[in-house]
């Protein structure tokens, strides 16, 4: 809470596209230290204590991320600052993509976040490249490769082929229902029955 309330004042001069992409970067910052903290006490007697609470801090931080991006203008802010939005979500898939133990929820952070940037052909098309790269690696350990596998059926999922995502998702070595929370989710607040339906079967 310190973090979201000491530093935005530095912003008061900025442009608004600028002074947004920055308060999505604070948010990060902060999930990103709730996660140090935990690798750094995970081998603690009261590491169950740790976990928890980081547990707790980094969902209270992605329901603030959410809201904030459900906020602002996120398209016009990427086309005004296209290239640091690029490298951060690159920071965000660094931080998702590995399969991590981590009280942070990476992977939904980016698939989130990339779903709002569905006017963004381009950066999306660079994205599904990324990802069929690092998913053609041979010897991938599972955890990783069903992350990379959920990222890309995300990709599906924003272009409307949901058969290949369904695809994808049907190699998961250790599907969780969490995988599809989101979609469930936005499907249900969309009113968008016929699609919850097909995820639902």
């Amino acid at each position: 809470e310190s973090a979201l309330e000491s530093l935005p004042p530095y912003t008061i001069n900025w442009r608004d596209t600028t002074r947004e992409l920055y308060m999505f970067h604070i948010v990060l910052f902060m999930m990103r230290k709730i996660e140090q903290f935990y690798q750094e006490t995970k081998s603690s007697y009261l590491s169950y204590y740790h976990e928890n609470g980081c547990k707790i801090a980094a969902k209270n931080c992605e329901e603030k991320l959410v809201a904030f991006v459900e906020r602002i203008d996120i398209h016009r802010s990427f086309e005004a600052e296209t290239k640091i939005w690029l490298a951060t979500m690159k920071m965000v898939g660094e931080s998702a993509l590995q399969g991590k133990d981590s009280p942070v929820d990476w992977l939904f952070v980016y698939r989130f976040t990339w779903w709002k940037l569905t006017d963004q052909p381009s950066a999306q098309k660079e994205e599904v490249a990324r990802l069929d790269g690092l998913l053609a690696k041979k010897e991938l350990l599972p955890k990783k490769k069903d992350t990379l596998l959920a990222a890309r059926a995300h990709f599906d999922i924003m272009q409307g082929h949901t058969e290949q995502a369904f695809e994808r998702l049907g190699q998961l070595a250790h599907p969780h229902a969490k995988d599809f929370f989101l979609y469930l989710n936005t499907f249900a607040n969309d009113g968008q029955w016929d699609q919850m339906l097909i995820w639902l079967r």
